[in-house]
């Protein structure tokens, strides 16, 4: 493709700031008698109600000091500047910054549904400039109001009649959202305006618009308020990391503990390094571990031993995280259900600024061999995919096929296919194109740029349905295709079939994190997608229990513009999903209010699922719910949407005026399914495997557990074990081993017990050998024979079981 090169020259001038609310005493431009074209306009929406908070608004993104001007527009050429309101607007006059006389033609166009702009046209005006010797402003006023709906996209600009006569100045701005547009004739196609120093800010063309908002709601649907965190681009990651009951945060390398509803950093988590967090129990002692997506060869995996907020970092003790790419996203999954967390990694791409070339790289995947992580990419069935470039975005994980095991859908952006990882028992096959899900195909090989994904049962068929985020903020290239709603058919086939436009999910530019969740607690999952590039606003779609949506943005107050990372939680406990957000200069909470605002009370439930053997965050476990005549799906692993956010995992169910569930199914990864019965809405459950059958026996012990700690250590490591030690069992139905990584018995012994020499591996002391299903406070000094490297500590009691891995320093 042919590259149209154009320069932009600054003005050797000094210009006085220019503000929008006092134009009239600017410099201003004389002009002849205005002429209007022939109205080419389309039919507008306008309010039919009567006008009431309205207020005036001006469209303004420069800086006032223009400074700069395209070398060499040539006639025919469109140069526009996007504008978007975000309540219903009325839109009555325009101004240009303009110098040397000349012909202006000014032309208003709306956005189409697939393109950007669409070039649908208002109408068109055309101006003869005389120049007066000075620059300066010019207004147009409209002979008659264009509207706009909210967060609708319209562009103000001018066709080039003649070459700099006028010509229409330009502004450095920061953050300018992408608002300044070329249209190139022939082309078919918009560019955004770029600067000629890819090092300099963006620029802006001097354009305005003056408009007033006809309907502003005196309250919302959410409450923003800031989440008092300073990091930025670092990503948003929820979890309960102190066990008291509500989501803290981590986004970076730092901890956010949750007090009261709102969030206060932690002093020191002994992790560093640069990258996003994502939430996994990778050791197997029930406190939340960090895997650090970092950039090449920087990913970090930090262990959470006691419970406490200091991290430790066990990258180089952990197995071959030596990940020589760039990552932008992982997510944690037990894919072969043996109770610990493997973890797959989406690496991106690198832009090599000396040649102008992107370098793409495979994704890798990571199995837990329960005290060393073994990349295990080809021994999945992943390699041979991984063999074509592509670069790997959002993960979504869910269970597709309803078969038990967690699959893996990967959205790929720069023109790639999508990914469909099926497992198939322990391993994977690449399935996307037959299930449907692949994307847009150009039918050259080129697909589109998928950034996020996400899997929800939105119609409440038992089965999980798949959202795809998509940028189409390059119209240049035909594969820059909209976002992919994917319903699923179900049994037998579980086939997908892409119906975003029928169920009612409009057009943006560049949508990037999807997440399902249910705002309003109506039993339906709602839609919320952010827009990644500045300009591009998140959008909010209520589930209108038909199979449609309906967008309820403007209502909900979620003038989001941009978004780097984005999760939900219950941040206030109220028994309904709130949101944290992430743009490039802050991270915000938006408090949901919809039950205060609507003065209605919809009922809900919320469960915390524990697995029995190893899988302590119960990732991949299923609760169904039987609420009045409506049955409810969630799962524990589908809370991720996109590149750096990770939503609690806690299952939020909204059960609309049902103030009891006739029946809860927990379907756990083992295999184990549990029911109960009449369980009352409104509150939070545990659900811990193994103790919720009705009539369950009284005898079965508590939950194993295992805390180590120093840990690291280079003499003597104390262990903690839970809900060990039950009177009436004879000692070896207890029994605590320690392995080391290639398996071998170093030391075993049973609890309770007095202290005794191992023969096999050291010398363990028994602290606590009267107690019962408590803690059982041991130390282990190795064995001079043993070195140093990572240790598995192991017990076992009544059919349980639970792991810990020990980094032993000699």
């Amino acid at each position: 493709m042919r590259k149209t090169v154009f320069y932009l020259f600054v003005l050797a001038m000094a210009t006085a700031v220019v503000s929008a609310s006092n134009t009239a005493d600017c410099a201003k431009l004389e002009t002849e008698p205005v002429v209007f074209g022939p109205d080419r306009g389309i039919e507008r929406l306008r309010p039919t109600d009567y006008l009431e908070h309205t207020e005036p608004f001006w469209f303004e993104y420069d800086t006032g000091y223009p400074s700069l001007y395209l070398s060499t527009p040539s006639p025919g050429m469109r140069e526009m500047l996007r504008i978007q309101a975000i309540h219903p607007c009325s839109v009555s006059s325009v101004s240009f910054y303009l110098q040397e006389a000349g012909s202006l033609e000014v032309h208003i166009w709306v956005s189409d549904s697939m393109r950007m702009p669409g070039f649908a046209e208002l109408v068109p005006h055309f101006i003869d400039i005389v120049d007066s010797g000075t620059y300066g402003w010019h207004d147009v006023v409209l002979p008659e109001k264009f509207y706009l709906e909210p967060f609708e996209e319209c562009y103000v600009g001018r066709e080039v009649v003649y070459p700099n006569r006028p010509r229409l100045l330009l502004t450095w701005k920061e953050d300018v959202e992408a608002r300044s547009w070329l249209y190139i004739p022939g082309s078919g196609y918009v560019r955004p305006m770029s600067p000629p120093d890819t090092t300099q800010w963006p620029v802006t063309y001097a354009i305005r618009a003056y408009g007033t908002y006809y309907h502003v709601p005196d309250e919302y649907l959410f409450e923003r308020d800031s989440a008092a965190v300073s990091t930025t681009h670092s990503g948003v990651a929820l979890y309960d990391f102190d066990y008291d009951g509500d989501a803290d945060l981590a986004s970076g390398t730092h901890l956010f503990r949750n007090e009261s509803g709102s969030f206060t950093i932690v002093p020191s988590t002994g992790m560093s390094g640069i990258g996003y967090p994502y939430w996994g129990d990778f050791d197997l002692n029930e406190y939340p571990d960090i895997f650090l997506a970092g950039a090449i060869g920087s990913d970090k995996l930090f262990a959470n031993n006691s419970g406490s907020s200091v991290f430790f970092d066990v990258t180089d003790v952990a197995g071959d995280l030596s990940n020589p790419y760039y990552t932008d996203a992982a997510a944690w999954l037990d894919y072969d259900l043996d109770g610990d967390l493997d973890f797959y990694v989406a690496n991106s791409e690198y832009w090599d600024p000396v040649d102008s070339t992107y370098t793409y790289y495979p994704d890798l995947f990571y199995r837990n061999d329960g005290a060393y992580f073994v990349e295990a990419t080809n021994l999945v069935g992943m390699g041979i995919v991984f063999a074509i470039p592509h670069s790997g975005s959002g993960i979504a994980l869910g269970d597709w096929n309803n078969d038990g095991y967690p699959d893996i859908y990967v959205a790929n952006s720069h023109y790639h296919p999508n990914y469909l990882w099926l497992n198939t028992g322990g391993s994977f096959m690449e399935m996307a194109y037959a299930y449907g899900v692949d994307g847009i195909n150009d039918g050259g090989g080129i697909y589109g740029r998928s950034l996020g994904a996400c899997f929800g049962d939105f119609d409440n068929d038992g089965d999980l349905d798949l959202f795809v985020a998509n940028d189409v903020s390059d119209p240049a290239i035909p594969a820059a295709d909209n976002s992919m709603f994917y319903t699923n058919l179900g049994p037998p086939d579980y086939y997908m079939f892409d119906e975003r436009a029928a169920r009612g999910i409009g057009f943006c530019t560049v949508q990037s994190i999807p997440l399902f969740f249910d705002y309003d607690n109506d039993g339906w999952l709602d839609l919320f997608i952010t827009g990644k590039a500045p300009g591009s606003y998140a959008t909010l779609y209520r589930n209108n229990a038909d199979g449609t949506f309906s967008d309820v943005t403007e209502e909900a107050g979620l003038f989001i513009n941009g978004c780097d990372a984005a999760g939900f939680a219950d941040i206030d406990l109220d028994g309904d999903i709130d949101l944290v957000i992430e743009t490039c200069r802050r991270k915000d909470i938006y408090y949901n209010q919809y039950s205060l605002i609507m003065g209605t009370t919809n009922n809900w439930a919320r469960f915390r699922c524990e697995g029995a053997d190893g899988n302590k965050l119960g990732i991949g476990t299923r609760v169904r719910v039987l609420a009045d005549t409506l049955w409810l799906m969630r799962e524990v692993g589908t809370q991720y949407g996109g590149v750096a956010s990770q939503s609690e995992p806690v299952l939020h169910f909204g059960l609309g005026s049902a103030a009891v569930m006739d029946t809860v199914i927990i379907e756990w990864t083992s295999g184990t399914i549990e029911t109960l019965y009449s369980v009352a809405a409104n509150a939070t459950y545990n659900l811990v495997e193994g103790t919720h059958y009705i009539g369950e026996s009284s005898n079965k012990p508590e939950k194993l557990s295992i805390t180590v700690y120093p840990n690291p250590f280079n003499s003597a490591v104390k262990i903690d074990c839970r809900g060990v030690g039950a009177t009436g069992r004879s000692p070896r139905q207890v029994g605590l081993q320690i392995f080391d990584i290639t398996g071998r018995l170093v030391a075993d012994l049973p609890l309770p017990r007095a202290e005794s020499d191992d023969k096999t591996g050291g010398h363990i002391e028994n602290r606590s050998p009267d107690s019962a299903r408590g803690p059982t406070p041991l130390i282990w000094r190795p064995d001079e024979s043993l070195g140093s490297g990572v240790y598995l500590v192991h017990i076992a009691s009544g059919g349980k079981t639970a792991y810990r891995r020990v980094v032993y320093i000699k």
